[in-house]
């Protein structure tokens, strides 16, 4: 293994669709789609990971260590730690499921020796047991771990190997979910292999940053510079990358897809222009929004003016804060707090309609699962798709709402935008 110097930072890991477009496919094979993807893959020779100092000062330099009477790689104690780390980095959650028969597979008979070491030296803790046929084990990641972290270079050729076959299977094989077509995610996958990185430009944007924002991003440009492309397809439809937790900054003017700059296009208001849409479709079981109310609603999403007219009639004065504060009503519990009084009196019978949906539905969850869905599935089964069937030469990647590709591509893309976002109440 090999530290990067100038260590301290972070990436992610962890945590639907029905395709609505009327084009038919073109049927593209697997080996002209990953085409990227496998050639960046055979020049690999190390893997980035992202670990606790305190590993890395337990571990030193050693290959193996001794355990109840067992030989250990330390390689493998790095390995687990980092997926622990990217998903707390993903996902803001510092709890973990960890599968006996993928962690089996992936570090052998002795995983479980890994699992133990990582406990008795206070990097995780067990917080519950397995439940037969329910659910596995779940492990917590230490918070002084998460946020106390270096870059590190891993050589194992067992570890690189795996790594090099999981990538695509784990994201094409292995899920029990298929929200996002096959051949889309393809394209995904594959897409990422041409986006570089201004590595130069890169550092001196982080220069500003601090804490954790400076750690996730200093590791999402190493792993876009030294290659290590990290992709999830997540069991609610949206797609985690390198560049997902990558500041706007950095993406803006760092990057480049095909050796040429890129622009984004964002779908707008996206979470409350779904709610709009969940509404016209439940309203008539529900019956609780009035008709004129949601008339309002609906003319502010469609012209992305929501965020807007949410801050001229509050308090809020960023558009950061403000979407804070819907996302609270939206996805979290409906208490009698600021945040809910300040919607409820703006949209009082939409927000009856946010509290009934949930309880009908028996969680205030589902709210959350099922708009981060609908705009996955309109992004990736309608968009995406028709870009990649009208122009299959178009390379792009997401992060969540938006779409980026190459500037000289705008027009051929806006057009596919404009008209799928316009169809979204026909």
């Amino acid at each position: 293994m090999e530290l990067l110097e100038n260590g301290n930072q972070d990436i992610e890991i962890e945590i639907e669709s029905n395709s609505s477009s009327n084009v038919k496919p073109k049927v593209i094979e697997s080996s002209e789609r990953l085409k990227g993807i496998k050639e960046k893959l055979d020049k690999k020779d190390f893997i980035l990971h992202h670990i606790p100092v305190r590993l890395s000062k337990l571990i030193g330099d050693n290959k193996h260590l001794m355990f109840n009477g067992k030989k250990i790689k330390c390689d493998y104690l790095v390995d687990l730690t980092h997926t622990l780390m990217m998903k707390y980095f993903n996902t803001k959650r510092l709890k973990s499921n960890l599968s006996s028969l993928i962690l089996k597979e992936k570090y052998g008979a002795y995983y479980n020796y890994y699992i133990k070491w990582l406990i008795e030296h206070d990097i995780i803790k067990m917080t519950s047991n397995y439940c037969v046929g329910k659910k596995t084990k779940t492990f917590q990641l230490s918070r002084n771990c998460a946020k106390d972290s270096i870059r590190r270079k891993t050589y194992d050729r067992v570890l690189l190997k795996k790594k090099k076959m999981n990538i695509l299977s784990d994201n094409l094989d292995k899920t029990n979910y298929d929200w996002i077509e096959r051949d889309i995610r393809l394209k995904i996958i594959d897409d990422l292999s041409y986006v570089e990185i201004d590595y130069k430009k890169a550092q001196s944007i982080l220069e500003n940053m601090d804490g954790e924002n400076l750690a996730k991003n200093e590791f999402s440009v190493d792993a876009i510079h030294f290659g290590d492309l990290y992709t999830h397809f997540d069991k609610y439809g949206r797609v985690h990358t390198n560049f997902t937790t990558l500041k706007s900054d950095i993406r803006n003017k760092c990057l480049t897809i095909d050796g040429e700059e890129i622009d984004e296009l964002d779908i707008r208001n996206s979470q409350p222009l779904f709610l709009a849409i969940l509404i016209d479709k439940h309203n008539d079981v529900l019956n609780c929004v009035d008709d004129g109310e949601y008339n309002f609603f609906k003319d502010l999403v469609c012209n992305g003016e929501f965020y807007d007219y949410y801050m001229s009639n509050s308090d809020i004065e960023k558009k950061k804060l403000a979407k804070r504060s819907v996302y609270k009503v939206l996805f979290g519990r409906n208490l009698d707090d600021n945040d809910n009084i300040t919607f409820r009196e703006m949209f009082p019978t939409i927000h009856d309609f946010v509290c009934k949906y949930k309880e009908t539905n028996g969680t205030y969850k589902v709210l959350a699962y099922e708009l981060q869905r609908s705009e996955s599935n309109f992004l990736f089964n309608n968009i995406i798709k028709e870009i990649m069937i009208k122009y299959p030469y178009i390379k792009i990647f997401t992060v969540h709402d938006s779409i980026a590709y190459p500037s000289k591509y705008t027009h051929e893309v806006k057009e596919i935008f404009d008209k799928n976002i316009k169809s979204l109440f026909r």
